[in-house]
Order: C-alpha cells, then structure tokens, then sequence
C-alpha cells in the first residue's frame, strides 16, 4: 500500500510541475487574426493572417490550418518560415467545387490559439491561372521568364506565352509586345529579346481558354548597360530566291559614338563576326537611324546567317542572328482553294486577258493543281470554259466538293466542274458526295458530268469517286455527261450510287466520239418508273448512249434496276446509236427487275432502237467478253447484246463466259432479240413510251 502511495505522489507533483510551467511567462500562444481568402480558383485560393506577440507569448511554429471540415478536426498546415507577423499563403491542389476552412494558428510548443475560422468554395471553372513568373539571364537587349500554369481552369488552353512593354505605359496585353509559347507539362518559358539597354520593362504570363483571358502578376526586369554598341534584331524587308534586302539600326550606342555600323553574313557560323564572315560595311549611313542594303548572289536551298554590327571605341555589338534560306521561286499554278477560286472567277471574267492568267500558267501553257484542294460545302460555281489551246494538269492531286439539289430547280438545271471542256484535262482526281432529290415538278430531267458537262478536247488520266452519292433525277456522267471529244485511261472508282435516270461511269448522256482504256468499278441501283411515270432510261458501265468508238474498256460494277420501265441496260453501252464497241469486258451483274424493257446485255443494251430512227446505222461489235451474269425479260435479253439491228451491223470475236437468266452464255442465247434481217419499227421496240406499252408483259 506504501509503494503505491508513492506511485502516485510522484505522478501529483510531475502534473503540478507541467502546469507550473505552462503559466511561466513565455510560455504562452501569441493572439493571430484569420484573415481573407483571395484570388480563388477552381484549385486554389490565397489565404492570409497576422501574429501579434505580447511580452510573456512566444510561437514555435504558427501560420494557417485549412480543412474540408468546419471542425477542423482534421486539417493541413501551412507554416511561416520567414518570421512575418502578416503572412499569406497560396493553396494548391483544391478540389474544383468545394467548401474550404481555415484559420490562423500559433503554437508555443505546450499551447495553441487559433483565429476565426472563415470558409470559402473553390470554382467550378474559370480563366487560366498563373503564378508569378521568373526572369533569368538578363543581358542588354533581353532576358529568359518563366511561369507556371496553376490552373488551365477546366478547358484547354487556346492560346498562351507573354506579353511586355516598357515601365510607366500601362499593363501589357496580348494586343501588345508578345512571345506565344506552348507548355511544356506546366511551365512556361520563353526569351524576351530585341530589347533596349538600361530600360525597365514589365512582362506577364497570359493565357486564353473557353473560360476566358487571364494574366499572371506583373514581373518588373531592367536591362544592363552596354559600353559596346547594341544592334536591333535584323529586320527582313523583301526577298527572292536570289537576295535579301535587310535593316535594322543602334539600340544603344554604348559608351562612346559609334564608328562603324554594317551586317555580316556567313552560311556556316550561326553567329557571323567581323573576324570570319562576309562583312557589308554601311557606315556611310552613320547619320541616319536605320542603315539597310541588299544582299545579292545567294544560292537558292543554302542557308544564310545575318546579323546586324556596330562599333564604338569600346568593341563591336552584334544584334541578334537572322537565317534565311531562299528558294527557288514558285512555279506558277494552283496551290490553295483560294488559288482554285481566283483561277475560276478569271476564267469566268468577260473583261480577263491572257496576261492575267499567267500567274496559274506554266511556260508550257498548262494550268497546273499542285495540292489536293477541299472545297467543303461550298455551293461550286463552274468553270465555264477551258479552251481548245489550254490544259488542266491536276498532278494527280484531288479536289473534293459537294453537291446537293433539292426538289423544285429549275428545268434544265446543268452542272460540271468544269461547264465545257475544248481543251485538255490530265491526271485529275475528283471526290464528290452529289446529294439529288428527285423532282416530280421538273418537266425535264437535270444534267451532271463530274468532270464537265460537255467534253469537245481531251480528258486523260482522270478518276472520278462518286462513293455514297444519291443522283436523283439526273442524266449523269461519271467523267461528263456529253462527250464529243476523247476520254482516255479514266476511272470511276469502286463504291455505290442510287439514281432515277441516265447513268454512265464514264459518259452519260452521249458519247459521238472516243472512249478508250477506261474502266467502272462503281455499282449502280436505280428505280425505274418513278414519280411522274418517268422511267429510268439507260444504265452504262462505261456510257449511256454512243454512237462513236469505245474500245478497250472494262466493267466491274453491278448494275441493277428495280421495277417499271427501263429504256436499256449493258455492262459497257446501254443504247448504241451506231459506231463501234471493241475489246471491252463486263464482270458486273446487269439486273433488270420491271415489266418493260427495250434491251439489256453484258455489252449492250440496245443496238437496235426504233425503227424509225437509226435503224439502219452501221454498229460493230468486235472482240468483247461477257463475264457478268445478266438477267431481265427473256425476249430482249442477251449475253452480249439485248437487241440488235441493221442491216450491216456486225458482232464478231465475242466470249460468252457469263450467264443468261440463269443460263450459261451460248452463241445461241448471245443476243437477244436479232433484228439485222430487215426488220421495220412498227415490229421493234421503241424508245418511246407508247411503243413500251405495245410490247407483250413477260413474267419475271
């Protein structure tokens, strides 16, 4: 019982002796004040306070406590170092949206006090926030800052850097001196150069964003003073690929006059001296306050490094390095949407002259396309007319446009990229996304060519990427619509279209002239008989109507036509008026799902038409190859040819290794209707819709 009396005697006299000491003077927390919470953000905020020392209080450690309770039952810190009686703190690393506590705090080591506690919410979003930025390596002419991104305030960053002027002309702006810079992580930095010696210059970070404009606090920096002479940055004023006209003039010109001013120039030295550059010495322009001169002789592809020089008794300043690299001058051409407009609206101009297209011109008389150009949604107005003695050389570089008609145009409506073609057209590709209503109101049908609407010269080379298109009630043409000129080595692309009336890959609506080497790799679905009883008329792989040359040609897309009538379908030529189909192959389907039809083979459709009209023309069909699988109405109907007329027309040479209705192709099954014996338009079929009705309904 004694032992454990004294157990606790010792531990009476160890609290007695603590408290004792706790009332010492001295001993007690210092009075602090919570003050504001400022400059809030979607992460941060600034929050302050004050100390007050007596004469018997003293602080170990005192600053501010922050928490996300008002109990404050769990908090951070944040400590003086400095030993200031009026202390802030900026906060980072905040939760966007939310309600922060804090007060001021002093501890003494055995007590604490605490302020106020106040509250504050952080944003949801706002302007960029920086910190204060930090000039280094300060020079006569410039300096290097830096700043942080505290904060992008929720949304990227559309532009940032820094902005600068003089001391005692206002704040600096984004309207004034400016270095646009891109963070690299969180940091900023740039060099501020070009500046005057022993100035005072003020500079802030800014930065814009969806949220807004903001700036960091202002930076003050002053240059240092120069006993040599201190250049400008040299200026360029004008160049060719052969010289370069500079300026430039004395910032400063030290601690004694200037004696010589000049540039040097080397390809070598990044920073040309007096010792090892090519020198042009200016000081005849001593009295002025800018000197210039023009650098003759440069090599076009070198690179050429200048910089400005002056001298005094002290030494020789140079301003800062200018490298130039000339080039070999750009060719005349077409190089932009805003060249391709221009180029347009000259051609289209009654009052343009020769001498006025010369900038697109090349010494070969050629209208060079030297990018793929994007016209986007723009609403094409068509070049009316390349001349017989003029050329579009398109480098095999792309020009994409859109076309959209809804219903209600007016009758006749027409469109080519180019309206009529007398010259040549070579290597041009063309993507076009056509988007056209049919229209019940029309009395006649529109008419497109992708290319041109009429083709009296050349088209070589070209292709043509309809993918996706709807073409409506439009006779339309792949490369043109009418060709009476010569379509060499083209191609409409592999993809798939829908289309109520004419359809060529390459020519639609005639062609009275050559067609060679071209191939369809498109497939076509068209609706025959639609709206006002107007029925799809002819569906070509490669034309709709000839009656010239089309040899060597090749059909790979299917052609399909869904219900009514139909005028005539084939996998090279619909109908043909007359002339000649050579060495051409079809692999796509020719389908024909309607109750009338006038023709449809795996070469041709129609060679027969009305009795009346080319009945007797003189049609040649000579080493083709049917490959496709047709199938239609069984009368008019053929491997090769549906229907066949003429007295003196003739098919020779022809292979049969596609199918008829289900039928392998035979020399029996090859044509369809034979008509060369002499037979009269009041037995044939007709292109016209009376002579449809006269023909027998057949089941499908």
């Amino acid at each position: 019982m004694k032992k454990i009396y004294s157990i606790v005697v010792l531990v009476l006299l160890a609290f007695l002796a603590a408290c004792e000491k706790d009332t010492d003077a001295g001993t007690f927390a210092p009075e602090v004040t919570t003050g504001t919470a400022t400059n809030i953000y979607r992460k941060g905020a600034t929050l302050s306070g004050s100390i007050k020392f007596s004469d018997n209080a003293t602080a170990e450690h005192y600053g501010i406590l922050y928490s996300q309770l008002r109990s404050m039952a769990e908090y951070k810190e944040l400590r003086v170092t400095g030993g200031e009686t009026e202390f802030s703190f900026l906060v980072p690393d905040l939760e966007p949206g939310e309600t922060y506590y804090f007060c001021s705090y002093a501890h003494s080591g055995y007590s604490m006090s605490r302020g106020e506690v106040r509250d504050f919410t952080t944003s949801q979003s706002n302007a960029p926030v920086f910190n204060m930025p930090v000039a280094s390596n300060p020079s006569v002419t410039g300096f290097t800052v830096t700043a942080t991104l505290l904060d992008d305030g929720g949304s990227e960053l559309i532009m940032s850097g820094f902005c600068w002027n003089e001391v005692g002309e206002g704040e600096p702006t984004f309207m004034d001196n400016v270095v646009n810079v891109e963070a690299t992580g969180s940091t900023f930095k740039a060099d501020i150069t070009g500046l005057v010696p022993e100035k005072t210059y003020q500079v802030r970070a800014y930065g814009a964003s969806a949220n807004g404009l903001a700036y960091s606090e202002l930076l003050t920096v002053t240059t240092a003073s120069a006993n040599e002479p201190v250049p400008s940055s040299v200026l360029l004023l004008d160049s060719t690929s052969t010289s370069i006209t500079v300026k430039a003039s004395v910032l400063n010109a030290g601690s004694s006059p200037v004696t010589a001013i000049g540039f040097c120039y080397s390809i070598t030295l990044r920073e040309p001296t007096l010792e090892n550059a090519t020198l042009i010495d200016l000081s005849d322009q001593l009295t002025k306050s800018e000197f210039s001169t023009t650098i003759n002789g440069l090599t076009p592809g070198n690179t050429y490094y200048i910089r400005a020089y002056a001298t005094n008794n002290e030494g020789t300043g140079y301003g800062e390095t200018l490298a130039y690299t000339p080039v070999e001058p750009q060719a005349p051409g077409i190089y932009s949407l805003e060249d391709l407009i221009a180029f347009r609206d000259a051609k289209n101009s009654a009052s343009t002259t020769p001498n006025d297209l010369l900038k697109w011109k090349d010494e070969n008389g050629v209208y060079n396309l030297y990018a793929d150009i994007d016209l986007g949604d723009m609403d094409w107005n068509p070049i009316q007319v390349l001349t017989a003695d003029e050329t579009l050389g398109g480098n095999n570089h792309t020009i994409t446009y859109k076309k959209s008609l809804e219903t209600g145009w007016e009758d006749g409506y027409s469109f080519g990229f180019i309206q009529t073609n007398r010259g040549r057209i070579e290597d041009l590709n063309i993507k076009a996304d056509f988007q056209i209503a049919y229209d019940t109101s029309s009395t006649s049908l529109a008419q497109m060519g992708a290319f041109s609407l009429y083709n009296y010269g050349t088209i070589s080379g070209c292709t043509i990427d309809v993918n996706g298109s709807t073409l409506g009630t439009v006779n339309f043409g792949g490369i043109t619509l009418h060709n009476e000129g010569n379509i060499l080595k083209c191609y409409c692309l592999e993809g798939q279209v829908t289309t109520t009336a004419d359809f060529g890959g390459i020519a639609g609506y005639h062609s009275n002239a050559t067609i060679s080497d071209c191939f369809n790799y498109l497939s076509v679905n068209a609706l025959a008989d639609a709206g006002q009883n107007q029925r799809t008329e002819n569906i070509g792989g490669i034309v709709a109507r000839s009656s010239g040359t089309v040899t060597s040609c090749r059909n790979e897309g299917s052609l399909e036509v869904e219900g009514g009538l139909i005028q005539a379908m084939g996998g090279i030529v619909a109908q043909m008026a007359g002339g000649e189909i050579s060495y051409c192959t079809n692999t796509g389907y020719v389908i024909f799902n309607g109750t009338k039809q006038s023709g449809v083979g795996g070469i041709v459709g129609d060679a027969w038409m009305d009795g009346s009209v080319n009945s007797d023309n003189t049609r040649i069909v000579s080493n083709c190859g049917n490959e496709g699988k047709v199938v239609a109405l069984e009368e008019t109907t053929g491997c090769i040819i549906g229907a066949f007329g003429g007295a003196a027309s003739v098919m020779t040479g022809c292979t049969y290794g596609g199918g008829v209705n289900g039928y392998d192709g035979t020399e029996e099954n090859a044509i369809g209707l034979d008509m060369r014996g002499g037979a009269t338009g009041d037995d044939s079929p007709s292109s016209d819709n009376s002579s449809f009705e006269d023909m027998p309904n057949q089941e499908w």
